[in-house]
């Protein structure tokens, strides 16, 4: 059946369950002026029970098909922000992990970006880099070596650039980005791997390699 046929059908079937309530309540209420307005709501209640449990039916059968795509569109917005993600991070990552930060507070600082970046940028980044991606794979390059591709280097200082300009405009970044980072921490350390921690003052010392090494890059 076409797609279009399909989508019509619930909604053909809606609009007759809808009218054809409609035409009823009116019918009643005509046919029984004498009752006052709540023993009438009372019995409109009854006689259209079923009605309105044929329009609700109708609703849950036209939404079965929902969940999926709306599975597919999200795993296409987490595919895209793990992309801008990784990008933006590529040239700090192994030096952020050489001071010795918390591994679990890697992606914290990668994905930082998506609450300084608007849409709109996002958006270009994510076109940049589908073509990147599209471009390299028929070269068979592998995600390392399109990262670290001329034209992957570029869109990294670009989303550097704009993230170190929106963080100075930012009031409250810092105090969002640290929430985040000390959330992350309770969650993930762990006293027999990693041993005592001042959990407030890694967060800090974190946020200070990040916000040292982020400047020095040009």
């Amino acid at each position: 059946m076409p797609k279009d046929t399909e989508t019509a059908k619930p909604a053909d079937e809606l609009d007759s369950l809808r009218q054809a309530l409609l035409r009823k309540i009116v019918k009643y209420a005509r046919d029984n002026i004498d009752l006052n307005n709540d023993t009438l709501v009372e019995e409109l209640e009854k006689e259209t029970r079923s009605q309105f449990e044929k329009i609700i039916s109708v609703c849950k059968e036209a939404a079965a098909g929902a969940p999926a795509k709306k599975r597919i569109k999200r795993k296409d917005r987490m595919l895209r922000k793990d992309h801008i993600s990784r990008f933006f991070l590529r040239y700090i990552e192994n030096q952020l992990r050489k001071t010795g930060v918390h591994h679990s507070l890697i992606a914290v600082f990668a994905n930082s970006v998506h609450y300084l970046a608007d849409e709109t940028q996002i958006l270009q980044w994510t076109e940049k880099i589908n073509r990147l991606m599209e471009f390299g794979g028929k070269k068979g390059a592998d995600y390392d070596t399109i990262l670290d591709s001329k034209p992957g280097k570029m869109i990294t200082e670009e989303i550097m650039a704009v993230y170190k300009k929106e963080m100075s405009k930012s009031s409250g970044f810092e105090k969002k980005l640290k929430n985040n980072l000390d959330e992350a921490l309770v969650k993930n350390f762990n006293p027999d791997v990693d041993g005592e921690m001042n959990i407030e003052d890694e967060v800090n010392r974190s946020f200070k390699e990040f916000v040292k090494l982020l400047q020095a890059k040009r």
